[in-house]
């Protein structure tokens, strides 16, 4: 099995026997092992140090091993860390729950010491595989943000040259495309090397979805440039703004998530208004992710939908910097970059504001700003559950 040095196992169990067993076994290869004898040592433990694998002893007095668990998938820095349990080889009740709750695998307290270090190898390299895939995967979010962010940007600086548009859209959405599609069969090479109940599936999920969202936001350049054109009809129905929203906050987990930003959301039921589901997507998805792109690290982000009388109000607030004075003279005008900054690095070239509040209007709606500079925004949505033309 080679150095075992920079494996650290944390082993979870009330039993002073059981731990000097375990622990004699595994560093006899070499394993930097660590005990806790009950849950909240564990987790204070889990809190300040970092392992590689938790052996945890479902029952123990007070905090048993699923209360354990649960807390740390709560925890971002201990979600996806794998945890064996150690039960009763005939208690298959509680084996069936641990596997449902995202235990990888169990032990009992007499598992001869050949299957324990079997075992325990298995699931460091599976867990060591598993970090490797997920810088990769991070790496490719982070491509998908900045191919995004620079075909948005492409379009909106060539929107003044209308002799150019067509040629530059049937250009980009060409090249982009195909970037696209080189990503997706990149997530689906990943997905299968992974273990189908890997935690990282649903991350490649997320990554391949964002790869359709952006093949979607070039439909809707398209779409945008006909209706400049006066040929760009909306493709109305009945829209949730609820579930929509909530879509959209899912879509932008995992940018957060890269800046250090919470999203924080309250959405109430049966907020439905009558319009284009793309179209509304967009106003949405501007204001979230402005919100996330203007934010310090370690601040939140609250996105609330809600229904007031005959209106349905969206509510973006972030904890940034805010607007001046002067911003809010220039908030919905082409190609005016305001005064605060992209936290991440990310490009802002002044037309998604602008593109927003057309997309409101196009709803016979309203959209509001509240900010004072240094104290963050709030921006409020109103669109009319029963619109007239």
């Amino acid at each position: 099995m080679g150095s075992n040095r920079n494996n650290r196992i944390l082993i979870v169990d009330d039993s002073e026997e059981t731990i000097s067993v375990f622990s004699n076994i595994l560093r006899e290869w070499d394993y930097d092992i660590t005990y806790a004898m009950d849950g909240p040592e564990a987790l204070s433990m889990l809190k300040e140090n970092n392992y590689e694998l938790v052996l945890l002893d479902i029952k123990m007095p007070g905090m048993d091993g699923f209360a354990v668990l649960e807390e740390m998938r709560k925890n971002e820095k201990t979600a996806y860390l794998p945890v064996i349990f150690i039960s009763q080889w005939d208690d298959s009740e509680n084996i069936v729950k641990g596997f449902k709750m995202g235990g990888r695998d169990f032990i009992s307290k007499d598992t001869p010491p050949e299957v324990l270090l079997a075992r325990v190898d298995t699931h460091l390299k599976l867990h060591h595989t598993s970090l490797i895939v997920n810088n990769e995967l991070l790496k490719v979010n982070e491509k998908l943000y900045g191919v995004y962010e620079k075909s948005k940007a492409l379009y909106e600086e060539l929107t003044n040259a209308n002799e150019l548009k067509k040629d530059f859209l049937n250009f980009a959405a060409e090249d982009i495309l195909n970037y696209l599609a080189a990503i997706q069969g990149y997530t689906d090479y990943i997905k299968m090397k992974c273990e189908i109940d890997d935690p990282l599936q649903k991350m490649i999920d997320k990554i391949f979805k964002s790869s359709e969202k952006i093949s979607k936001k070039l439909n809707e350049i398209r779409d945008k440039a006909a209706r400049e054109s006066g040929k760009r009809k909306l493709e109305e129905s009945h829209v949730d703004i609820g579930e929509l929203a909530g879509e959209v906050v899912k879509q932008h987990r995992e940018y957060s998530r890269w800046k250090r930003i919470h999203i924080e959301d309250s959405i109430e039921n049966g907020c439905v208004v009558y319009g284009d589901r793309m179209v509304l997507e967009e106003i949405i998805d501007n204001l979230v992710s402005n919100a996330i792109k203007f934010s310090p690290p370690g601040k939140t982000v609250f996105v609330s939908i809600s229904k007031a009388g005959n209106l349905v109000k969206i509510v973006v607030k972030d904890e940034g910097p805010g607007f001046t004075r002067e911003d809010k003279v220039n908030l919905y005008k082409k190609y005016r970059p305001l005064s605060a900054r992209p936290t991440g690095g990310e490009l802002s070239v002044g037309i998604g504001l602008y593109i927003t509040r057309d997309y409101v209007e196009l709803h016979n709606g309203a959209i509001h700003l509240e900010s004072i500079h240094g104290s963050g925004a709030l921006f409020t949505v109103d669109l009319p559950v029963n619109r007239t033309n």
